[in-house]
């Protein structure tokens, strides 16, 4: 779905939107109740990641920490939406 995305001219605003409103909530809840290990979690979630870096015209190998940040993108970290989930 990121790699679709990722070639369309979008804004960063919409990256924004389109991660943390509709793509990570959909995965939160394909994942819920499933045994994922942390490796596959970051698998997922980097195609989303480096769909949002390049509609913001930052380089891919910025921390993703800054988008997760209340300060930055404010986009949900997965790790952590679908291990709280889990647990």
């Amino acid at each position: 779905m990121a790699g679709a995305i990722r070639q369309k001219a979008i804004t960063d605003r919409m990256a924004q939107y389109l991660a943390s409103t509709c793509i990570i909530p959909a995965l939160e809840y394909y994942a819920a109740g499933v045994p994922i290990t942390t490796e596959q979690i970051t698998q997922i979630s980097k195609p989303i990641m480096k769909m949002v870096k390049h509609a913001h015209g930052v380089p891919t190998t910025l921390p993703d920490t800054y988008f997760h940040l209340r300060q930055g993108a404010r986009i949900p970290n997965l790790k952590t939406r679908i291990q709280g989930r889990n647990t």
